[in-house]
């Protein structure tokens, strides 16, 4: 059965990730207050889409937050803690906080030519109605990065280049908590879905047509996705195990971590059920990275085998 008919072959190609543990870092204070504009009655909204959603927000007790645990008050004195796997919580001037990941109309103040952002996090994170404008990233130092710019798609053999390159466009958004899904950024072959992380965001192509490889010359060997980053100054940018790493100088680390390829999210781990296939019909993939530097400018491509994309088992 081919993939197409039934379910979409998802590329997730990165995260941006913090993976240093700076917990506490001030920033500049006009930034501390992007999350003024968040009531009472937002702030419900934000909890009721969050794994604690089921505790009650009134009977936590704050002095027992921290970064991965929550803590409530039972009506017989005792307290029930909610553990998780990641940071639940940051610090902003001096009050540590709780992780949102709803993305929001950007009604902060700032940024104002980026529709969506999500600034309840230790990271504030911004997103253009039409992906074409790219996003921004803002540290906890103040540091900005800006991706998701001039994204293209192309088809190469063997690091040749065989096709005009394909510039993906659309404001075709619509926001779900905390996905962001650009529909038909390609014809109808192709969405991207952003999904909002506690200290990062994940970003997904959506390829929902096999008549994207109709015109492919035969000889392509690779589908390239390419974007352009522009780093903040100072920011280096290093390719280890096919990860882009991200350090600057004053010590905050970031990465992108290793993209991969799968046929749908039930089987992003599986093969299909077929135990005896080899990889190259298996349901799960790992394209490779290429960056290169130019000042601040980082150019990152990513490279899908086009025989893994063009399996009759897709």
């Amino acid at each position: 059965m081919m993939l197409f008919s039934k379910v979409k072959l998802i590329l997730t190609f990165f995260s941006i990730l913090l993976f240093d543990v700076i917990f506490g870092q001030e920033i500049n204070t006009d930034f501390a207050n992007l999350s003024n504009f968040i009531d009472d009655e937002i702030k419900e909204q934000l909890w009721s889409n969050e794994s604690f959603s089921n505790y009650d927000k009134s009977k936590e007790d704050l002095s027992k937050r921290s970064l991965t645990a929550k803590h409530f008050r039972n009506n017989d004195g005792s307290f029930t803690g909610f553990m998780a796997s990641g940071p639940i919580h940051y610090i902003e001037n001096g009050e540590m906080k709780t992780s949102y990941n709803t993305i929001l109309n950007n009604s902060s103040g700032y940024y104002s030519q980026y529709k969506y952002a999500n600034v309840t996090n230790r990271i504030k994170c911004f997103y253009p109605e039409n992906i074409t404008d790219g996003s921004l990233i803002l540290f906890d130092d103040g540091s900005e990065l800006k991706d998701m710019l001039n994204v293209q798609i192309y088809f190469e053999e063997n690091g040749t280049l065989i096709n005009s390159p394909i510039i993906i466009a659309g404001e075709n958004s619509n926001v779900n908590e905390d996905e962001l899904i650009y529909e038909n950024v390609f014809e109808e072959k192709i969405d991207v879905k952003i999904g909002q992380l506690t200290n990062g965001r994940s970003f997904d192509y959506v390829l929902k047509s096999k008549d994207i490889f109709k015109n492919v010359p035969q000889s392509a060997t690779h589908m390239v996705f390419e974007e352009t980053i522009i780093l903040p100054n100072g920011w280096s940018a290093t390719l280890v195990n096919n990860e882009v790493v991200l350090n600057n100088p004053s010590g905050i680390n970031a990465k992108y971590e290793k993209p991969v390829c799968y046929d749908s999210p039930s089987n992003s781990s599986g093969n299909n059920g077929n135990e005896t296939a080899s990889d190259e019909y298996k349901g799960f993939h790992e394209p490779s990275y290429n960056i290169s530097k130019t000042g601040n400018t980082l150019i990152l491509k990513t490279l899908v085998d086009i025989n893994w994309l063009k399996s009759e088992n897709r």
